[in-house]
């Protein structure tokens, strides 16, 4: 989900409401129009809130029912993304939500 990536709460639970699923992946990487990654292949909107450092919407899908340990398909859970970023405090973020 682009929009969890994105920081865009709002719309997050707008997909949500009409039917988007927290657990689907994405069949292809999507790049960040400023350039980067916002989903890699294999990834969950949970996934996408933890790497675009957006905690509103990592709340927003944690209240909503999505599964803080999914791996994505290199075996990542969203801690550990947020565990592995050293440009960023993600795991305070992460622990905080």
């Amino acid at each position: 989900m682009v929009a969890a990536g994105l920081g865009k709460v709002s719309f997050v639970e707008f997909l949500v409401a009409r039917g988007a699923g927290l657990d689907s992946r994405t069949c292809r990487d999507v790049p960040r129009p400023e350039g980067g990654i916002i989903l890699r292949m294999g990834s969950q909107a949970i996934h996408a809130a933890v790497h675009g450092g957006s905690p509103g919407v990592l709340y927003v899908l944690l209240r909503l029912g999505a599964n803080p340990n999914a791996a994505d398909d290199d075996g990542e859970t969203p801690l550990m993304i947020a565990c592995g970023d050293s440009t960023k405090d993600r795991f305070g973020f992460a622990m905080a939500s």
